[in-house]
C-alpha cells in the first residue's frame, strides 16, 4: 500500500474511532464541545462536558 493510501486509511479510521467516542460520550449523558482542538504544541481529539465534569479524551489506534 502507497504511503498516501496509509495516510489516507489511518484518517478514516481516526474519524471513524472520534464519531464513535462522541456518540458513547452522548449515550452517558455528556456533550462534546469541541472537536479536534488545535494548540500549538498539540490536539485534543475530544472535548466534553455533563454539565458537572470536563472530560479531554484523546482517541488512539489500538494497532498504534
Amino acid at each position: 500500500m502507497a504511503q498516501k493510501e496509509k495516510n489516507h486509511y489511518r484518517q478514516m479510521i481516526g474519524a471513524w474511532g472520534e464519531d464513535h467516542t462522541a456518540a458513547n460520550l452522548f449515550d452517558q449523558g455528556m456533550k462534546v464541545l469541541q472537536r479536534n482542538f488545535r494548540t500549538r504544541e498539540s490536539e485534543i481529539d475530544l472535548i466534553a462536558s455533563d454539565g458537572d465534569s470536563l472530560v479531554f479524551v484523546e482517541v488512539k489506534n489500538q494497532d498504534e
